[in-house]
């Protein structure tokens, strides 16, 4: 059976769903970006990183990517700490994502239908917080760093030309296997990483969650799992 693992970006969520199923069925290692380690500590929590609070949940992925790009698992399961956040209804997407892990070394991107580049190439902000209400009274006076190159349309193409895809992952919810993230170079992964690594509310963040389906390799095994943005 292949090894799978759930890496988690977590800030301020307690993490109590790590109990329910279908999490509690998997290895967890959590990245903790927050002031506190009041969060679920159950048996499936293999280890806790401490990580300073830049780049969101984008920079806690890539770390893991990177730094475990030669001892990764043969899936990995990306998830951010707010999974039960109703937006997007991210419990019911990434709970969904999980029953369709199988032994079978399969990617899988939780999406919005639609020509990436054509429905977000226009998009740049200025300001955010989170979808979170008790991470923005945390957050209420951080500013947004705004990326080099804007609006989206610009940026995507400087890293990616004219190749769009039809998957806009706005929940930064997906499952990528070892022999997938491998076909590109750490370096790759690394670049992306660095960009994130400068601010703790980095426009580009959101450039990067709306990419996640073409900063990896497409194959053609790749499983969506669509969702109706609101």
């Amino acid at each position: 059976m292949n090894s799978i693992d759930i890496v988690i970006s977590r800030y301020n969520e307690n993490l109590e769903w790590l109990n329910q199923d279908p999490y509690n069925k998997y290895p967890v290692v959590i990245y903790n970006k927050g002031q506190n380690d009041e969060f679920v500590h159950n048996n499936n929590v293999k280890d806790i990183v401490n990580l300073p609070n830049v780049g969101r949940e984008g920079h806690t992925y890539l770390y893991h990517i990177v730094n475990n790009y030669d001892n990764l698992s043969d899936m990995t399961i990306f998830l951010p700490g707010s999974c039960e956040s109703s937006v997007y209804k991210k419990k019911e997407l990434s709970s969904n994502l999980l029953y369709n892990i199988s032994e079978k070394n399969r990617n899988i991107h939780t999406c919005s239908r639609g020509d990436l580049y054509e429905t977000e190439k226009h998009f740049q902000i200025d300001s955010y917080l989170s979808t979170s209400s008790a991470n923005q009274q945390i957050n209420r006076d951080v500013s947004m760093q705004k990326s080099k190159i804007r609006p989206f349309g610009e940026w995507y193409t400087y890293y990616f030309g004219n190749d769009s895809t039809e998957c806009i992952t706005y929940t930064a919810i997906f499952a990528i296997s070892k022999d997938n993230i491998l076909k590109k170079p750490n370096t790759y992964y690394m670049h992306f990483m660095n960009e994130l690594a400068q601010h703790q509310n980095p426009e580009v963040g959101h450039y990067i969650e709306r990419s996640w389906a073409k900063i990896f390799s497409q194959d053609d095994d790749t499983m969506y799992l669509y969702f109706k943005k609101e």
